[in-house]
């Protein structure tokens, strides 16, 4: 039996017409193999989920970015950057305070980060300051990085967290790498 010719435009439309699918659902509903489906998809401007594996696919015409350049529907999450390293390569030279490994964890809605943060860092692609959980991720460009306020005590003030949400190792690293001053840690103990 002979299968019916399957083009661009009926995967597209396919798509549109759902929203978002994965690869699988595509193949299925067109009695072809995934590898078909993202040769009719090449080059019309996909979307592939950055969590869920990348499995989910939807059309760029379709995604209704938030002012992150994020997306999420139905779960799945897409990024105007379309993977998740240039994701938070651009989410933290957009900052004006560098970000936490938690701060991102939030906006992506994705705890699975670590690898991605060291692997950006040792690639020169992000300037990390500090450590573990106190390590805070700025522009790896520095007339960028020179913007971003980098000073732990301005940092609390503009996430309007207490003094107190900032772990005593954060504010020993901030001590310790001359960031803040003893006077100043103590302050900001006493603010919390």
């Amino acid at each position: 039996m002979r299968r019916e010719r399957i083009t661009k435009g009926d995967v597209i439309n396919c798509l549109h017409a759902n929203t978002a699918l994965t690869a699988t659902e595509l193949a299925a509903r067109f009695h072809c193999a995934k590898v078909t489906v993202f040769r009719k998809l090449a080059g019309t401007g996909y979307l592939r989920s950055y969590n869920r594996n990348g499995t989910v696919l939807a059309h760029l015409d379709d995604a209704e970015f938030d002012e992150n350049g994020l997306w999420e529907h139905n779960g799945a999450r897409f990024s105007r950057w379309r993977d998740l390293f240039a994701t938070i390569t651009a989410l933290v030279d957009a900052s004006e305070t560098g970000l936490t490994a938690g701060e991102l964890t939030d906006l992506l809605g994705s705890s699975h980060i670590h690898h991605h943060l060291t692997s950006l860092v040792e690639q020169d692609k992000l300037h990390r300051q500090g450590a573990r959980r106190a390590a805070v991720y700025y522009s790896a460009e520095p007339g960028q990085r020179e913007t971003q306020d980098r000073t732990p005590l301005k940092r609390l003030a503009k996430s309007r967290i207490k003094a107190t949400d900032m772990p005593l190792q954060g504010l020993l690293t901030a001590v310790w790498q001359h960031d803040l001053t003893v006077e100043e840690a103590i302050r900001t103990l006493e603010v919390g």
